[in-house]
């Protein structure tokens, strides 16, 4: 059996990356704002003001564990929570997709 190129994996990973099937450990809010189908980085600055996203700034950047915001993302897809109430950003809806199946 050949050894698989780990180029080519490599290069698998970043397109699977890049296509939004896999996050990386930390994202930016560049990353956010692809992932959530945003117009710009500051409406991902908004979410976290007005909907509590967790961010955590480093100097004039923004960054959140993958972590942490799928923990935020299922907290707002659960049931039984109390933010069952759609995503909202400056009063529209914003529809978030699970990937995760």
């Amino acid at each position: 059996m050949p050894n698989p190129d780990p180029s080519a994996e490599a290069t698998n990973l970043q397109t699977l990356q890049a296509s939004g099937f896999l996050l990386p450990p930390v994202l930016s809010t560049e990353d956010l704002r692809r992932a959530l189908g945003l117009r710009s980085r500051s409406a991902v600055v908004r979410l976290h003001r007005q909907e509590g996203l967790p961010l955590a700034k480093l100097g004039r950047r923004y960054y959140v564990t993958r972590q942490a915001f799928q923990r935020w993302l299922d907290e707002r897809a659960a049931p039984s929570s109390k933010a069952e109430r759609p995503l909202r950003l400056d009063g529209r809806r914003i529809a978030v997709t699970d990937m995760s199946e």
